[in-house]
């Protein structure tokens, strides 16, 4: 089994990216490597346009923030200086992207047909599981009764036949129940080699978890045809039971869960987020499937691994609230105040940490909107705000008193926990632009996922604060709570679930605060889905979001054709 090399993230390479190892895809990888292909090379051709040394990409930024009072020649030179460590810092973020999501392909594709092989044997074996074990023992027991003859020529003679059966069978079955652990015992590397088998294409394991379906998956959107929700949440349901992604042992997504008393085995809970998108191979209008899962990367808990996450976004790298920030372009060019109005307003509390990182966010988006680099979607942009990635301690409070706290945590996690982000990263790299998700279907895995593995997971309170639309279990009516642990249980066992879809592009009038408290369920209680603590922090999220302007329609990047590409 051959793990793919050459897969890691060096934040401080210079890099050459007409030098970036882009192989044209192996007819094996299909459409999907074929799309993702064609828009990174027209992309290198993009990149290697931007020319910051005889300087047009700096001019492009500055006559961009020059306002009509600071017209002339002083002007521009006090902004060329304010701007370009920070022009030449996003080039060289972008291109070191650039670099390693090619090196990472290259690598794939180069190993792509072990993989295969890897994969084509593992469903094998899958197949002949139910029958396996019963096989060697019917044999066992056959060889048993023959034993019992009396002796004669007959009795050796069967005796003969069923030792090369039962030797085969044993091996067989010594190998299905080595099954589980297949792809050996790390789940990140486990999970790739699964995926990339089965002809997915799969995010370096410097990101959290992520793939493309393969094209074979895709939904064409010919003749304006569309699809609903619903449509959308059973093709999600076929492609789960047709890869095996949750409930079973075969695709070796299973991890050790050591924090019980008695450990156990189970698996990352799973979005399929569904992108709108025209391809650039082929023009034609599609619904592409993005995999994500839960539990973030083994390397995002250091820095190296942040900055390669918000890089995969388009994001700026983080500045949290314990460091000397300083404020180089201090508050523009996005200006907001404290509400005068109540000294306890969470924004106030929060305005430090939020007003950092939105201002550097903001000028980000220009800055690339300027130069037609890819942008970040708005999912992207909220999580990278909302960002809060420790709880103060004790010893942490008086320092960072002045600063203000961290943003608020939303049950314990950052967001870069979750399967939605994972997929927002790898869909980034993929489309080669962010793209809002239309559609995420969530499964869970924490739980029992069901004999199909179709259970819906309750929406987690950070995607739901930051998702265009989502699908979740159907709030079971009060009146039909009696019946709901017989219909629970034929759920579980047929995958059969009531559903039901929310639409966040746009928010009623009522609180966050009302509407979170009531978010879907998928388990049998019918107390709150998560603790009110949990659901004021979400609140003040949105709030947050509002204040800053990220909830406006116009944030929305959906199907939209990148601007780089307009370049072209």
């Amino acid at each position: 089994m051959r793990m793919q090399s050459n897969d890691t993230y060096n934040a401080n390479s210079n890099v050459n990216i007409n030098k970036s190892g882009l192989r044209q895809p192996k007819e094996a990888q299909g459409g999907a490597s074929k799309e993702f292909v064609t828009r990174l090379e027209r992309y290198r051709q993009h990149l290697t346009s931007v020319d910051l040394q005889v300087g047009p990409a700096l001019a492009r930024v500055v006559e961009g923030f020059v306002t009509k009072g600071e017209e002339g020649e002083k002007a521009r030179v006090k902004w060329q200086k304010r701007f370009q460590p920070l022009v030449t810092g996003i080039l060289d973020s972008e291109k070191r992207w650039f670099y390693h999501v090619c090196k990472a392909h290259e690598s794939a594709e180069e190993s792509l047909s072990e993989n295969e092989a890897l994969f084509l044997r593992h469903e094998e074996l899958r197949k002949a599981h139910p029958s396996a074990q019963t096989n060697y023992n019917r044999l066992i027991k056959q060889q048993q009764t023959i034993q019992s003859w009396r002796p004669s020529q007959a009795k050796w003679t069967n005796l003969n036949r069923l030792k090369g059966k039962i030797e085969k069978a044993g091996a067989l079955s010594d190998e299905v129940a080595k099954l589980p652990t297949r792809y050996g015992d790390d789940y990140f590397e486990g999970l790739r080699l699964y995926l990339r088998g089965a002809g997915f294409i799969v995010a370096p394991s410097y990101l959290p978890p992520a793939a493309v379906f393969p094209r074979e998956d895709w939904i064409s959107l010919e003749n304006n045809a569309s699809k609903s929700p619903e449509d959308l949440a059973s093709a999600s349901d076929e492609l789960m039971k047709k890869y095996h992604i949750l409930g079973t042992s075969y695709s070796g997504l299973l991890y050790k869960y050591e924090k019980s008393e008695s450990p156990k085995e189970i698996s990352g809970c799973v979005c399929i987020s569904w992108v709108k998108t025209t391809c650039i191979s082929n023009k034609k209008h599609m619904l592409v499937p993005v995999l994500g899962m839960s539990g973030g990367a083994p390397k995002v808990k250091n820095l190296v691994g942040i900055e390669a996450m918000l890089g995969a976004c388009a994001l700026p790298p983080y500045k949290d609230p314990s460091s000397k920030f300083k404020k180089m372009f201090g508050s523009e060019p996005l200006i907001l105040s404290k509400d005068s109005k109540s000294d306890t307003s969470p924004f106030n509390q929060y305005y430090d940490d939020i007003m950092a990182r939105a201002n550097n966010l903001a000028i980000n988006y220009r800055v690339r909107e300027l130069l037609s680099l890819r942008l970040p979607s708005r999912q992207a942009m909220l999580s990278y705000v909302g960002l809060s990635f420790f709880a103060a301690s004790r010893e942490q409070v008086n320092t960072l008193s002045s600063l203000g706290t961290p943003t608020p945590g939303v049950a314990r996690w950052h967001s870069f926990n979750c399967a939605e982000p994972a997929a927002l990263a790898w869909i980034s790299s993929f489309f080669v632009d962010g793209q809002d998700v239309h559609l995420c279907c969530p499964y869970e895995g924490m739980d029992d996922p069901g004999a199909l593995g179709l259970k819906p997971k309750e929406t987690c309170p950070w995607c739901a604060t930051v998702e265009l639309a989502y699908r979740s279990l159907k709030k079971v009516p009060e009146i039909e709570r009696e019946q709901w642990p017989s219909k629970f249980g034929k759920s579980m066992r047929t995958g059969v679930w009531a559903r039901e879809f929310t639409n966040a592009r746009q928010f009623s009038s009522k609180t966050d605060s009302e509407m979170r408290v009531d978010l879907p369920r998928n388990k049998l209680a019918f107390e709150l889905a998560y603790p009110s603590a949990v659901n004021n922090n979400v609140a003040v999220l949105r709030k947050i979001f509002k204040s800053v302007g990220l909830l406006e329609g116009s944030t929305i990047r959906e199907d939209q054709l990148a601007l780089w590409q307009q370049q072209q």
